[in-house]
């Protein structure tokens, strides 16, 4: 007989709600109620949102018009081993390259998931530190996991790429997107998790 050992499940999600934070120029999201127990006898609620709004995955397809587009992807590119960059001590709107990844080349392989973790998600609010001077992956950061061949790469910041104040945001998502690696962006990551760093 088989024996499973347990695992620890960490929900690493934001919550969506009405007019929750997401990115600025997006329309806002809208939750209501569409039915009522009084009025219907049932429960429903509608939920209008972007969808790259709160935590959420850039597919290849999100930048690159003949990339993979998510429906089209297979289950266990989502599952592997994941490798966790404590980047928590970065100054606000400054990149993440070589310094805080070629440490971990070692623990890095292809087919590995990298998040680094900024602890941007525990600042998600309506503030302009949250929306403009989140930490990034820089260009040569992007070029090195592409390298590595990676399978997937999450920052749990508004965006992969600088906003567009700072740089020209899009260059870390071609370059990453452009090699067929996925994108989780957007998320909390609890500090107990750093300890599996």
């Amino acid at each position: 007989m088989a024996k499973f050992e347990y695992t620890k499940v960490f929900d690493l999600s934001h919550p969506v709600y009405n007019n929750c934070p997401q990115w600025e120029t997006y329309e806002n999201t809208d939750v209501r109620l569409e039915a009522k127990h009084p009025t219907h006898g049932f429960l429903a609620e509608r939920i209008d949102i972007n969808s790259h709004c709160a935590t959420h995955l850039d597919a290849p397809y999100h930048f690159i018009p003949h990339g993979i587009s998510i429906d089209k992807m297979p289950a266990d590119l989502f599952q592997g081993e994941c490798v966790i960059i404590d980047c928590t001590d970065i100054e606000p709107a400054h990149s993440i390259g070589l310094k805080e990844l070629e440490p971990h080349s070692g623990r890095i392989h292809e087919g590995s998931i990298v998040m680094t973790v900024t602890g941007w998600g525990e600042k998600r609010g309506f503030s302009n530190v949250w929306y403009h001077d989140y930490p990034y992956m820089s260009q040569e950061g992007a070029n090195w996991l592409a390298d590595k061949k990676i399978k997937g790469y999450c920052i749990d910041t508004l965006s992969t790429g600088a906003h567009p104040k700072h740089l020209d945001n899009g260059i870390p998502h071609a370059i990453l997107l452009g090699a067929d690696i996925w994108l989780l962006e957007d998320f909390v990551v609890p500090r107990e998790l750093l300890k599996y760093e």
